[in-house]
Order: structure tokens, then sequence, then C-alpha cells
């Protein structure tokens, strides 16, 4: 089906609408946050952890993460409190932010089902996944703080992380 051929509704949605609509954005948020916690664990042991001295190409790094990406968010978790004694503290968030993730990814909407039937229930969905969104972001930028001191260990500045990141921006606008 083409664009053309969409029937576009003109009228303003209802609020239920609107509600669910801002149940599936929050949602979206969290599960992103989750996957950016996922990603930077990986790039973690792939680099901090994993056997860095045979990473010598962006080849080489990027088998190194390929591999890491290819495994469950929990066998990284057991991977990284086997490679390395962890605070309890740290430990506790990591064990959180795998369980939110999960449950995100695998149950939301099924335990949410009689929730999401009514707006007060809705509304509560907005609510937790907001918090689900905000504490798996800030647990991401912990993990990307970890790893930052480690880069900057081996001169790789945050400067110099940011310019790669713009640089990939910039060829993915350009093949868009």
């Amino acid at each position: 089906m083409s664009v053309e051929q969409v029937d576009w509704e003109l009228q303003t949605p209802s609020f239920e609408d609107r509600q669910a609509r801002e149940v599936y954005a929050r949602f979206g948020l969290a599960v992103y946050c989750g996957q950016c916690v996922e990603r930077q664990l990986g790039m973690i042991l792939a680099t901090m952890y994993g056997d860095f001295s045979a990473i010598v190409t962006r080849d080489d790094f990027d088998l190194a993460v390929e591999k890491e990406f290819g495994k469950t968010l929990g066998r990284m978790t057991r991977d990284l409190t086997r490679a390395v004694a962890l605070p309890a503290a740290f430990e506790g968030r990591l064990r959180h932010a795998v369980r939110e993730r999960n449950r995100l990814v695998h149950s939301y909407f099924y335990d949410r089902v009689v929730e999401f039937a009514s707006a007060d229930g809705r509304e509560a969905m907005i609510v937790e996944l907001q918090e689900a969104a905000d504490f798996l972001r800030d647990f991401d930028d912990e993990l990307q703080e970890i790893h930052q001191c480690w880069l900057d260990r081996f001169g790789i500045s945050a400067e110099r992380v940011r310019e790669e990141v713009a640089k990939l921006k910039r060829e993915a606008q350009k093949g868009s």
C-alpha cells in the first residue's frame, strides 16, 4: 500500500487514542534506553575485559564487539561479574537494569493488559515507563563514564568519540 492509498483521518484523535500513543512512545523510549545499556555493556566487555591486545584494526574491533552483541544481556552480565569484582551497589543497579529491560521486552504489555484498558491504568503505565526510561538512561550514562575513563587511558578522548559519532551520523544522512 502506498502513501497515496492510505485513508488518512483528519479528525483529532480522542483522549484515549492520545493516551495510548503516549504509552507506546514511553515504552519505545524505555526499550531504547535498555538497548543502550545492552550495547554499552557489550562494548565494555569487548574492549575492557576482552582480548584487547588482539584488537589491532577496525575489523578486529568490529568482530570483538559483534561477538559480545551476539550474547544475551544476562550472559553479558554474568561475563562482567566473572571478569571483575563489582561494588555491591553497582552490581545491584546492573541486575536491576537487566530485570527491567527483560520485563519491558518480554512481558510488559501482557502483564499490563488490564491497566491498558482504563485511563487511570494508562496514566500509571506512562509514569512507570518514564521511570524505567530514566533509570536505564542514567545507568547507561554511568556505563559510558566508566568506559570513557578506560578509553582515556589509551588516548581516546571523549571529544574524539563525539567526532566519530558525528562522522557516522553525517555518513548515515548522506546514505538516506
